[in-house]
């Protein structure tokens, strides 16, 4: 039989030599026999390329088109990720069957292609049988219900000898392996891949709950992040094997791509977090650090672009699905590379999970890449590389949920190791402690006598004291006299409120000093139909904080009233070389200075101008209220830059508005039942709220806002309050 079989192909070579030498049409021809009927047809089939993506079957019979096929060069036919449609031809001999019972059916080895369409045409070029398939198309309607695609033959009594042309068509990686089964071996090889799929989900998910209650009960993100990579490795295996698409999700077929893509990105991320952790990459790499955040944070952001992308692009425009596919698997090399590498630098840099770790990865790594590289065009066999792959898989989740159980053991021997050496630490201490109390005990009997004597010196020292008191006392009560009359100069300083209530009748000023003498204080000027006011805030309290007051408002009056400086900004500039010239900052260390709010209104044009220095300025119109922030620079103090220049801010006032400024005293106090800052935010709204009131009305309402903050805070003012208010 088998030298017949020989002469017979020989025969037929010199046949299809004559034929194509006369340009007609010729083809390579698989015989079936009792003996030879399963085995791999890549290398025997004709191909060809269709860039068109629009050839018909009847094209393609033309006479043109068939010289076109080539003869298969690859034993595993391979076109990546071509957008191209290629067309496969063999024809088959059932002649040598005689006595065979068995069904025999063309089976297409991987379960991962869009589109197939196949024709079963007679000698004469009849198409007698056509079937189309694919992951595009329910699994209920495959001819039969089995993972990879199955074209049966067809009775060998009525036809001994014919032509098959498949059509793949699609964006997925094209991988076509195809090979001449049985129904006897398709039955063992789905009994196979069913116990395969159930073995390797039990572990995953067996790997899963174990990981995720170490996690819970050791709260380490390692673990977290190796529960999420097997979840990813679980989707992704589900889609490749086509176990998904028939058990998990047979009727939505536009997702079986997805969910391997969008598991096989997920799990990369995962596992990239996960060596981070479980490799603690802040430890065994000090010096570059920053240049492995950037990839690392790159690589993250990447995978969840490609995650987010994918399925949009499927959506929207499947064209670019193969690009996107590609991307993905390029992406997965890149991870690979950056997680041995960190593995590398973990066995260099002597860590013991690193060991652990490389152990676990290596075959993974391998057939990891092995099957990329075959996605990528690679003609590496299908079942060959998903073995290869799933047998790393497993190894490698063994190895690594060993190696995490070994990362407990070893937390758990340091804690030991740590609470031995506390405890002996304790040790020494309490005798250190013990004869430290012995001597004291000692020095205390023998200093017994000396504080009798010392006894009889402090009466006489009481009588001293006594007196000095008394002398403190009335040092006390001159000093506060002359912080009151200190008081009266300051009050004399501010503008009075008649002098306010003349051009600015709608107005309100609350003014609460922490101590006698306050280190905030406002100033108000009418000159040249302009109205200057300001909110000021000195460095310190008290005294200091007076004394600054007195030289902040001496300056102002000689900017505005004798240079005659009437715009907001050309006045916060000038105060500031002011106040650094009069302390001679240039010169010592002083850094003292003032933050600010200024506002010069111009009734006459409808306008106001704000400059403010480190504080805001806020103000309502139309029931809204607006907030204007200062230069994050203040009035004297150091100086970095060549010249402090402040920004002027012009407000459109034609319409009802009323101004506010304030110091920090108010939204920087402690207090409520949580006891913390009233915050500026919370300011805003009260002022909102209380903006419709009249001015004395809302100097009330403001007033016992903050005893009530302070009183439920049990909180004591902890610095001058300023606050100013003005209808326009």
């Amino acid at each position: 039989m088998r030298s017949s079989f020989g002469f017979a192909t020989i025969i037929l070579f010199l046949l299809f030599s004559l034929n194509f030498a006369q340009k007609t049409l010729g083809q390579s021809m698989v015989e079936a026999t009792d003996q030879n009927f399963i085995y791999p047809l890549g290398h025997l089939v004709e191909i060809l390329e269709d860039k068109t993506q629009k050839m018909t079957i009847k094209e393609v019979l033309s006479q043109e088109n068939n010289q076109k096929f080539k003869l298969s060069t690859q034993k595993h036919p391979n076109q990546s990720y071509s957008t191209a449609n290629y067309w496969f031809r063999i024809r088959i001999s059932q002649k040598g069957l005689v006595s065979l019972d068995k069904k025999l059916f063309i089976q297409l080895q991987n379960p991962n292609i869009d589109t197939v369409e196949v024709f079963f045409l007679s000698l004469d070029q009849k198409i007698f049988w056509q079937y189309k398939t694919g992951d595009m198309y329910p699994f209920s309607q495959r001819f039969v219900p089995f993972s990879k695609f199955l074209f049966p033959f067809p009775d060998k009594n009525k036809v001994s000898t014919f032509d098959i042309y498949l059509k793949f068509s699609g964006y997925y990686a094209k991988r076509h392996d195809l090979m001449i089964t049985d129904d006897h071996t398709i039955l063992e090889e789905a009994q196979y891949k069913l116990g395969a799929a159930i073995f390797t989900i039990a572990i995953l998910l067996g790997l899963a709950i174990y990981n995720l209650l170490l996690y819970l009960m050791v709260r380490d993100n390692a673990y977290f992040y190796y529960v999420m990579y097997l979840f990813g490795v679980f989707f992704y295996l589900s889609a490749t094997s086509g176990v998904g698409f028939q058990f998990i999700y047979p009727n939505v077929p536009q997702i079986t791509h997805l969910v391997g893509n969008e598991g096989v990105v997920f799990a990369l991320m995962s596992v990239g977090l996960f060596a981070h952790y479980f490799l603690k990459v802040e430890e065994i790499i000090k010096k570059n650090y920053y240049i492995y955040k950037i990839i690392g944070i790159g690589s993250l952001i990447f995978g969840f672009f490609l995650n987010i992308s994918v399925p949009i692009i499927a959506f929207f425009s499947p064209y670019f699905l193969s690009l996107a596919f590609q991307s993905t698997s390029l992406y997965a090399l890149v991870m690979v590379v950056l997680i041995l590498t960190l593995g590398i630098i973990g066995l260099i840099s002597g860590s013991r999970q690193a060991k652990f770790f490389m152990s676990a990865w290596g075959l993974l790594m391998l057939g990891t890449s092995i099957h990329i590289f075959q996605l990528l065009g690679v003609p590496f066999s299908g079942e060959f590389s998903e073995n290869f792959l799933r047998l790393g898989i497993i190894s490698e989740a063994f190895l690594l949920s060993f190696a995490l159980s070994d990362k407990i053991r070893a937390n758990e021997h340091e804690k030991r190791k740590a609470q031995a050496e506390n405890l002996k630490l304790i040790t020494e201490q309490k005798e250190i402690l013990e004869q430290k109390v012995a001597e004291r005990t000692q020095q205390l009997v023998e200093s017994n006598e000396e504080l009798n004597q010392t006894n009889e010196e402090l009466g006489i020292t009481l009588e001293v004291v006594n007196k000095q008191k008394n002398e403190i006392e009335l040092i006390n009560k001159n000093v506060t006299d002359s912080i009151h009359y200190a008081q009266r100069i300051q009050s004399s300083m501010l503008p009075s409120y008649q002098e306010i209530y003349q051009h600015l009748p709608e107005n309100f000023i609350l003014f609460k000093p922490r101590d006698i003498i306050s280190g905030d204080f406002y100033y108000f000027q009418e000159k040249n139909d302009k109205i200057i006011i300001s909110a000021i805030d000195c460095t310190g309290h008290g005294v200091p904080g007076a004394l600054m007051t007195m030289v902040a408002n001496e300056s102002l009056n000689e900017i505005i009233l004798n240079n005659e400086v009437f715009e907001a900004d050309k006045i916060l500039n000038a105060l500031h070389k002011n106040i650094r010239k009069a302390l001679k900052q240039a010169e010592t260390n002083n850094k003292d200075g003032m933050d600010l709010v200024l506002l010069v209104i111009d009734k006459k044009n409808k306008t106001a101008e704000f400059a403010g220095a480190k504080n805001p300025l806020l103000y309502v119109q139309n029931n809204t209220i607006h907030q204007i922030k200062g230069d994050k620079m203040p009035i004297g103090g150091e100086q970095k830059e060549k010249e402090r220049i402040f920004t002027k801010h012009i407000i459109d006032i034609t319409q009802e508005t009323t101004f506010y400024l304030f110091t920090d005293g108010f939204t920087d106090q402690f207090g409520g039942k949580e006891k913390k800052k009233f915050l500026i935010s919370n300011f805003r709204t009260l002022l909102l709220q209380i903006s419709t009131q009249n001015p004395n009305a809302q100097k009330q309402t403001l007033e016992k806002t903050f005893a009530n903050w302070m009183y439920e805070g049990n909180e004591k003012q902890i610095d001058d309050v300023l606050v100013m208010g003005v209808k326009l």
